[in-house]
């Protein structure tokens, strides 16, 4: 375990939430590509990564929004729910994140990545966008 120590924390705003869950789910996606050696999306079907990759700035400008505001950012993880008809869009969005961050970070950087410094390395990302 490369944190030694739970990633399951509780957190008492929505957008503490909201940025632990992109990072999270952005750095399992990341290193099971990097596993299979591919750049694969399971969630991949009827156009869904073309749909992500071509509104990736719409996609960071409503997440970091939400985090702003302190609202809600479910719609983005979940087969069951959807942002702008697309169910899963925050593991695209948490992936690409990891991917970028991953030029300034080791693997054991990433995975012991305080909070605090976590937060401002997400909104600058978002930010760009």
């Amino acid at each position: 375990m490369l944190r030694n120590q739970s990633i399951s924390i509780s957190f008492t705003t929505q957008n503490e939430k909201s940025i632990w869950q992109l990072y999270i789910e952005g750095f399992a996606q990341r290193y099971e590509q990097i596993l299979y050696k591919d750049g694969f999306y399971h969630q991949d079907k009827n156009g869904w990564l073309r749909w992500c990759i071509d509104n990736h700035d719409e996609i960071c400008r409503e997440y970091l929004y939400r985090i702003k505001n302190n609202l809600s950012t479910q719609c983005f993880f979940g087969d069951w729910v959807n942002f702008k008809g697309y169910s899963d869009v925050g593991y695209y969005l948490g992936c690409e994140f990891i991917k970028d961050i991953s030029n300034n970070y080791s693997t054991m950087e990433l995975a012991n990545i305080e909070m605090c410094e976590l937060r401002v390395v997400v909104i600058n990302y978002l930010e760009r966008f």
